[in-house]
C-alpha cells in the first residue's frame, strides 16, 4: 500500500465530493441553518402559543345553576382567579337560544348547567372541534374541582371535625437530589444518540452513493480501475474521503444543534428564576461523544459503501440504502427501552452500543472498560466491513452488475424465458416479503391459534418461494437442487450433522450464560408445545421445517446466490440469513452454524434431500428432548444438561471432530473423483 497514492486519490475524491452541490447542502445548509431554525423556531412558537392562551379571556355561561351555586362559583372565580390555568369570564346564560346554538354561534366558549334529576347533575357543554371551546371546558373542570373541595371541607367542618386532617391525611414533600445538570443530562441522553446517528448517516450516505453508484452512472469507474493503483488503495481513498465528510458533517450537526438546544434551555430557565446550569460539566461527555462519533462514522461509511456498490445509479442506490437507514434509526431508539443498560454484551452490539454509551456519558457515569469495548468493537466492525468491501471491489461481477435488472419479477411473465434462474433482486424481495408475511400473518395466526399458528408460518415459508419460482418460470430442479442423493451422500450428511450437532450443544450451553433471559423465554414458549401429541410435534416442528425451510434457504436463496457470487460468500450469506430468520439473538449463532452445515452438504452433494434429512434429524432430537425430557436425561444425559464439565466438552469436541472429519472426507473424496 503506497501512502502517496492514497493521498493523491483521497484528494481527488474529496475534490469531487465538494463539487457536488447536493452534498454541500446536506453538509452545511442543513446543520447550520435548518436544524437551528427548526429548534429555535419551535421553541418560540410554543412559547407564543402558551402566552396567547394565558392572555386570552374565555367566555363561559352558567345555565340553571340556581342563585346560590352561581354566586358561589362566581366568588371562586374572583377569589382564586390567579390559580387557574386560564382566564375565565362568566355570566348567566341567555335563554333566547339553545345551548348548542349559542356555542355554534360563538356566544360562549363553554356552558355549565345543573340538572338535578340526572345522575351526574353538572354538565359541561362545549365544541371539541374548536380549540377555545376545549380550553374553556378544561377551565370549567378546574372550577368544579375547586367547588367540590370547598363543599367537602364545609361538610366535614359541620360535623365538628378537622377538615384538613380528614381530607388530607397524607402529607408529603418531594426532595430531588439530582442536580440541574443531571436532569438536563438525562433529557439529552434520550435525544442525542438519535441525533448523532442520524447526522453521521446523513453525512456518509450521499458521498458514499456518489463515489460508488455515481461513478458507475458517470462512467468514470472503469477509468479509475485502469490507474496504476491497487484496488485496496482505491478503496481506502474512497473510504477515508467519505469518513472525513461523515465526521465533519456530524460535528457541524452536533455543534449547530448544541447551540440551538443551549438557546432553548436558556430560554426555558429564564422563567425559573435563579436556576443556573454549569455547562462545563458536560465537557467530558461532549469530548467522548465526538471521539465515538469518529469510530462510528468509519463503521457507517464502510457499510454504506458495501451497500451502494451494488447499485448502477444514484436513484437505485437511494432505494438500497433506505433499509439500512431504518435499521440504524431503530437501533438508536434502544435508549427508550426500559432497563437496557451498557453491559459487556450490549457494548459489543453495533449501533446499540453507541446509543447506550452516549446515555451513560450524559448521565455522568464513566465506565472506561465498557467504553473501550464500544470503541474496539466499532473498529473491528469497520475493519470487517472494509475487508468485505475489498472483496467486492475485486469482483467484476459486482462492480459491473446488472443492478435492479436482476429483479426478474419486474419482467412481464409473457416475456420470461422458461428455465431461468432468479436474480439477486428476487432473493431480496423473497426475504422481505417472507419476513412481512411471518411478522403480520404468522404472528396474528400464532396469537389466535396458539401452537397451530406455527403451521401457518411453515406453510408461508413453503408456499411463497414455490409460487415465486412458478411465476418466474424458473427451473425448479436446478434452482432447488432436486436431485436424488446417493447412499454415500446420505451417510456423509448424517456424519456431518452428528458432528455439527455436538458443536451446537457446546455453543448453546455457552450462550445460555450470555443470554439467560432469552433462554428462559424460549423455555416458557416450549412449555406450551409439550402439551401437544408427539406425532403432531414431529409433523409441525420437524417435517414441515425440514421441507419448507430447506426449499427456501438452501433451495431458492442459495440456488440463486451461488450462480451470482462465489461459492463461499454465497454459503456464508445463506447461513447468516437463516440465523437472522429465527429472530433470536441467543439462537442466531447455533442456527447459523446449522445453516452453514446444511448449505455445505447441498453444495457438495448437489441434493437438497440430504439437507432435508439433516434438518429433520436435528429438529426431531429437539422434539424428543422437549417432549420426553426425563427419559432423555436418563438415556443421553448430555442432551439435557444446562452446564458441562470438562469431560463433557472433551466428549462433544471428539464427536464433532470424528463426525465432521469423516463426513468431510467422504464428500471431498467424492468431489475429487468427480473432477
Amino acid at each position: 500500500m503506497n501512502p502517496n497514492k492514497i493521498k493523491a486519490l483521497l484528494k481527488r475524491e474529496l475534490t469531487d465530493i465538494f463539487r457536488d452541490k447536493k452534498t454541500m447542502c446536506m453538509m452545511v445548509l442543513l446543520p447550520l441553518l435548518l436544524y437551528p431554525l427548526m429548534i429555535v423556531g419551535m421553541t418560540l412558537l410554543l412559547s407564543a402559543i402558551t402566552q396567547s392562551q394565558e392572555e386570552t379571556t374565555y367566555q363561559v355561561a352558567f345555565a340553571d345553576l340556581g342563585q346560590e351555586r352561581e354566586q358561589t362559583l362566581t366568588d371562586l372565580l374572583e377569589k382564586d382567579g390567579d390559580t387557574f390555568s386560564y382566564q375565565i369570564s362568566a355570566e348567566a346564560f341567555a335563554a333566547d337560544k339553545t345551548i348548542e346554538q349559542a356555542l355554534k354561534d360563538g356566544d360562549y366558549d363553554a356552558v355549565l348547567s345543573y340538572e338535578e334529576t340526572q345522575k351526574d347533575p353538572y354538565r359541561i357543554y362545549y365544541l371539541e372541534a374548536k380549540d377555545d371551546s376545549g380550553i374553556a371546558a378544561s377551565a370549567l373542570k378546574e372550577l368544579l374541582e375547586d367547588y367540590n373541595k370547598q363543599l367537602q371541607k364545609q361538610k366535614v367542618q359541620q360535623l365538628g371535625l378537622d377538615a384538613d386532617e380528614i381530607l388530607n391525611p397524607i402529607r408529603y414533600e418531594e426532595v430531588n437530589y439530582s442536580s440541574t445538570e443531571q436532569t438536563m443530562g438525562n433529557m439529552l441522553g434520550d435525544i442525542v444518540p438519535m441525533l448523532v446517528i442520524i447526522s453521521i448517516m446523513m453525512g456518509a450516505i450521499y458521498p458514499a452513493i456518489d463515489v460508488t453508484a455515481g461513478e458507475k452512472e458517470r462512467g468514470t469507474l472503469e477509468t479509475l480501475l485502469t490507474l496504476p493503483v491497487t484496488n485496496f488503495e482505491l478503496i481506502m481513498s474512497k473510504f477515508l474521503a467519505v469518513s472525513v465528510i461523515a465526521c465533519v458533517s456530524a460535528i457541524l450537526n452536533i455543534v449547530s444543534m448544541g447551540a440551538a438546544f443551549g438557546f432553548m434551555f436558556s430560554y426555558m430557565m429564564e422563567g425559573m428564576g435563579s436556576v443556573t446550569i454549569n455547562y462545563a460539566t458536560f465537557l467530558p461527555a461532549i469530548l467522548f461523544t465526538l471521539l465515538v462519533m469518529v469510530f462510528f462514522a468509519l463503521f457507517v461509511t464502510a457499510v454504506s459503501l458495501c451497500i451502494c456498490i451494488f447499485a448502477k445509479s444514484f436513484k437505485e442506490a437511494n432505494n438500497y440504502i433506505t433499509p439500512m437507514m431504518l435499521v440504524f434509526m431503530f437501533g438508536s431508539l434502544v435508549t427508550m427501552v426500559p432497563n437496557i443498560e451498557l453491559t459487556e454484551v450490549t457494548a459489543a452490539i453495533p449501533i446499540v452500543n453507541i446509543s447506550l454509551m452516549i446515555v451513560q456519558l450524559f448521565s455522568f457515569s464513566y465506565n472506561y472498560a465498557l467504553f473501550g469495548i464500544v470503541l474496539l468493537s466499532n473498529i473491528v466492525y469497520s475493519l470487517l466491513a472494509v475487508l468485505i468491501l475489498g472483496k467486492i471491489y475485486n469482483s467484476e461481477a459486482v462492480l459491473f452488475s446488472e443492478g435492479m435488472s436482476s429483479l426478474k419479477l419486474f419482467t412481464p411473465r409473457s416475456e420470461m424465458q422458461k428455465g431461468q434462474i432468479p436474480g439477486i433482486g428476487d432473493v431480496i424481495v423473497l426475504i422481505c416479503v417472507e419476513l412481512l408475511l411471518i411478522f403480520y400473518v404468522g404472528t396474528a395466526a400464532q396469537l389466535k391459534m396458539g401452537f397451530y399458528g406455527t403451521v401457518v408460518v411453515q406453510l408461508l415459508i413453503l408456499v411463497f418461494p414455490l409460487l415465486y419460482l412458478w411465476y418466474l418460470k424458473a427451473d425448479f430442479k436446478k434452482v432447488l437442487s432436486l436431485q436424488m442423493p446417493k447412499v454415500l451422500h446420505v451417510l456423509a450428511a448424517l456424519l456431518v450433522w452428528i458432528g455439527g450437532f455436538s458443536l451446537m450443544c457446546i455453543l448453546a450451553v455457552l450462550l445460555t450464560r450470555v443470554f439467560p433471559e432469552s433462554t428462559q423465554s424460549m423455555a416458557d414458549t416450549m412449555a406450551e408445545y409439550v402439551k401437544q401429541p408427539f406425532w403432531v410435534l414431529v409433523l409441525v416442528m420437524a417435517v414441515m421445517p425440514a421441507v419448507g425451510e430447506e426449499l427456501m434457504f438452501r433451495g431458492f436463496i442459495f440456488g440463486t446466490l451461488k450462480r451470482r457470487w462465489r461459492t463461499l460468500p454465497a454459503m456464508l450469506v445463506t447461513a447468516a440469513i437463516f440465523g437472522i430468520y429465527h429472530m433470536s439473538l441467543s439462537k442466531f449463532f447455533t442456527t447459523a452454524l446449522l445453516g452453514f452445515m446444511l448449505v455445505y452438504v447441498v453444495e457438495k452433494t448437489g441434493s437438497i434431500f440430504c439437507s432435508m434429512l439433516m434438518h429433520f434429524c436435528n429438529n426431531l432430537v429437539s422434539v424428543i428432548v422437549m417432549k420426553y425430557s426425563d427419559e432423555a436425561s436418563h438415556a443421553v444425559p448430555i442432551l439435557t444438561k444446562s452446564s458441562y464439565a470438562l469431560s463433557d466438552y472433551l466428549l462433544l469436541i471428539g464427536v464433532a471432530c470424528v463426525g465432521i472429519g469423516l463426513g468431510w472426507f467422504l464428500l471431498e473424496k467424492k468431489g475429487r473423483k468427480k473432477q
